[in-house]
């Protein structure tokens, strides 16, 4: 076991008859159990961010203060991560930083955004997509026939506000009013029925995300 464990702990008092119970709990929080006996030089560079970060919860920290914790991990590290602040979050206070607006939607209860220095809005995730959000965006993938003209004219006989976003070669996108989500059922049936003759091939909706209020 890494001896850093154990002064960590010593430094906070842990009862050294508790040491070992301290350090395993940690230690499979962040799915580093198979690791437990090997240095930490030899641990790839995910791991050891792991490892600093199991290093900072043991011995029942009330408080953690984590920069970019999953900065330069890949996406299975950076879930087991994820998963290991939700189990921990319910009886401590977490103070992070990111700049990956998923996590910020999946770990805060309250989001700070900051641009320029200064803190431009604060808030949980829920409010900040009411105040800051887009509403929803409509993806519609585009055959050899598509008709832009007769897909807009559609979408704004149920939702006026319709507005066009971006468009690639294959797909297109519109943003839709977050007001709206009670005309989508007869919206979404009528594109289905329509999809020939404007030259949909599908479509598919999602909701404002952190990032579309990040920019906004």
């Amino acid at each position: 076991m890494d001896c850093r464990y154990l002064l960590k702990l010593q430094m906070k008092g842990v009862p050294w008859s508790q040491l070992a119970d301290e350090a395993t709990k940690a230690l499979d929080i962040l799915k580093l159990s198979d690791k437990r006996y090997e240095l930490a030089k030899s641990l790839s560079g995910g791991m050891k961010r792991k490892l600093s970060l199991a290093i900072a919860i043991i011995g029942g920290s009330k408080v953690l203060f984590l920069d970019e914790p999953t900065s330069g991990l890949d996406v299975e590290a950076r879930r087991s991560v994820w998963d290991a602040l939700l189990e921990i979050r319910r009886d401590r206070t977490i103070i992070l930083t990111t700049h990956y607006m998923e996590e910020a939607d999946i770990l805060g209860d309250r989001i700070a955004i900051m641009a320029e220095g200064e803190v431009q809005c604060c808030g949980s995730p829920m409010f900040l997509k009411q105040k800051f959000g887009t509403g929803y965006h409509l993806h519609v993938v585009k055959d050899a026939k598509f008709n832009l003209n007769a897909v807009i004219s559609l979408l704004r006989k149920y939702v006026p506000e319709a507005e066009l976003g971006k468009e690639l070669e294959k797909e297109i996108s519109f943003s839709l009013s977050a007001d709206t989500g009670k005309d989508f059922g007869d919206m979404f049936e009528e594109l289905e029925h329509s999809k020939g003759q404007l030259g949909v091939l599908s479509f598919g909706v999602t909701i404002t995300t952190m990032e579309d209020v990040f920019l906004k």
